[in-house]
């Protein structure tokens, strides 16, 4: 009789083992499965938009383009950390070339959009007899995915940017940018 009852806790024991069950089905285990699939690592951007440079006796407002792109690794479901690299190129008042490389970090599920905070290096030619001044850049960039809206173009967005740039000789660089971006799929 004791073998047969400790046979029967025995088996009561391991079928009640949360190991032994089939997985449950949670919101956290779903929402994990969905962000994952909406992660892409690299992602390019282009635009255009407005340029101020100021500082130094030079000051000047232009309209320019910008590009760049970056490579997010994840560090959990809502936020990747990413190098990116970015160039602008503005003409107008003052010839700038603002060329930015560095980090950052992107919230991957802010709502319906991402958002990158970023902070480089910055090497920034100007013209107007200023010369090529090196800093430092950050920024924030906000990134609205247009998937299911365009089925031709699944992972394409669209993006704004604002980038500053303190630049040695006490000048500085604003720039405010609207484009697209462009998921690379892996």
């Amino acid at each position: 009789m004791r073998a047969a009852f400790g046979g029967l806790v025995l088996a009561t024991a391991l079928a009640a083992d949360p190991a032994m069950a089939a997985p449950a089905r949670t919101s956290a285990a779903t929402s994990s499965t969905s962000s994952t699939a909406r992660l892409s690592p690299v992602q390019l951007w282009g635009g255009m938009g407005y340029y101020n440079v100021g500082g130094g006796g030079s000051s000047g407002s232009d309209f320019g383009f910008n590009g760049g792109g970056s490579y997010a690794v994840p560090i959990n479901v809502d936020f990747s950390a990413l190098g990116f690299g970015n160039l602008g190129l503005a003409f107008g008042d003052v010839f700038t070339l603002p060329i930015t490389a560095g980090g950052g970090i992107r919230f991957d599920h802010l709502g319906p959009v991402q958002l990158s905070a970023l902070l480089g290096f910055t090497v920034a030619p100007i013209g107007n007899s200023v010369g090529t001044k090196p800093g430092l850049g950050f920024g924030v960039m906000g990134n609205y995915p247009l998937r299911g809206q365009l089925p031709s173009l699944p992972n394409l967005g669209l993006q704004a940017q604002f980038m500053y740039h303190v630049l040695a000789d006490s000048l500085h660089i604003w720039t405010l940018n609207f484009g697209v971006t462009y998921d690379l799929p892996y």
